[in-house]
């Protein structure tokens, strides 16, 4: 389960885009518009779980659309 700085739920199935920002991950969350920003120790850090949490949302939208993401 992922957290923000504020201790709130990060659902992958709500968020619409992923941006890296030195050591903040800013989730974009999809129809309402707010961001849940992630701040790690260290820019390394950070930029490991922005791919880490970047293929699990690209998982997610293979595994909903059930087909690969280059024929959507």
């Amino acid at each position: 389960m992922l957290q923000d700085d504020n201790s709130k739920e990060i659902s992958i199935r709500k968020v619409e885009l992923v941006t890296l920002n030195e050591k903040s991950i800013i989730f974009h969350l999809k129809y309402s518009g707010e961001k849940q920003t992630k701040t790690y120790a260290s820019i390394e850090e950070a930029k490991s779980e922005f791919e880490k949490i970047s293929r699990r949302i690209e998982n997610y939208f293979i595994v909903k659309s059930g087909k690969p993401l280059n024929s959507l």
